[in-house]
């Protein structure tokens, strides 16, 4: 009434999706819902659905970021997601693509689907409902990728020939805040928290007993004294899993911190912003990321 135009974001956005979604009925196309389900249904990554399409994880990540399928990528996905002995049969031929993680959970997934009981794996569903509650902005604009994880230890300790644990959490920290900060996305999609000796990945523990239940690593007593347990990669490293962007942040983390004992580390670490102004067991927003002082 007053001639003042009144916008609500979260309402507007709200209506621009709902018409969207009916947009796509209307053209028989999926929306991004009905692409993250479908995904969900089989317990993929976006990569991982991509390889198995043949398709490049862009695709899957514009389709589940609001942008419209073209009319045979949405045949494609509807009957990858109807018929589980279609999607079998891709996942036969492309899994060897996937990395260990996945393809390990997806076949469990199909065993399921078939019918067959399969033991849970409590830890892994813990880890993931954990790092599932924040906003995306405190996991990097990115789904927590556990085979990345898994990867990035394996870089590390692999290179460095083990690694004291408290050093290799933070290493992880500056790797994947270093690659937010130049790619506006990070590598692995976890989630840091503040902690006495600096960042660390929530539920780390957790993180480090799965990827021992898995011969990802092992850990042996660090022989150093007060800094704790060595961890050890086991596995070799799945270089594809990466960008040739996210391999050159592994290889400059790896340049600026190889040297560094746990203790250097902590004292670079509680110089960040990330770790100033945020409180004790506080979840570390990616933003602080553009204000890293130790690595550019």
């Amino acid at each position: 009434m007053c001639g003042t135009a009144v916008y609500d974001s979260e309402l507007d956005g709200h209506n621009i999706a709902l018409a969207f979604a009916q947009y796509c009925r209307s053209k028989g196309l999926l929306s991004r819902e009905d692409v993250i389900a479908i995904r969900d249904r089989y317990r993929l990554s976006q990569r991982g659905l991509a390889l198995l399409l043949g398709w490049s994880p862009a695709t899957i990540a514009r389709y589940e970021t609001g942008a419209i399928p073209s009319g045979a990528h949405s045949e494609q996905l509807r009957h990858f997601g109807d018929d589980a002995e279609y999607a079998r049969s891709l996942f036969e031929a492309g899994k060897e693509g996937l990395g260990s993680l996945e393809r390990s959970r997806v076949e469990k997934t199909f065993q399921q689907i078939a019918g067959l009981t399969v033991p849970e794996d409590y830890l892994e569903e813990y880890i993931v409902r954990r790092h599932s509650s924040g906003g995306e902005q405190l996991r990097g604009r990115r789904q927590l990728d556990l085979d990345k994880v898994a990867n990035v230890m394996t870089f590390f300790a692999a290179r460095l020939g083990g690694v004291v644990k408290s050093k290799l959490l933070k290493l992880m920290w500056y790797a994947d805040f270093a690659a937010y900060r130049r790619m506006f996305r990070s590598i692995s999609g976890l989630a840091y928290c503040h902690n006495h000796f600096g960042p660390i990945p929530l539920s780390h523990d957790s993180i480090i007993d799965y990827m021992e239940s898995k011969g990802v690593v092992d850990l042996t007593p660090y022989d150093g004294g007060v800094e704790g347990e060595c961890v050890n990669a086991l596995l070799p490293l799945d270089t594809t899993l990466f960008t040739e962007e996210e391999l050159q942040v592994l290889n400059d983390v790896l340049d600026r911190f190889g040297g560094c004992s746990a203790a250097d580390l902590s004292r670079l670490t509680h110089a960040e912003d990330g770790y100033r102004f945020t409180q004790m067991k506080a979840l570390i927003p990616y933003d602080y990321a553009v204000d890293l002082k130790a690595i550019q």
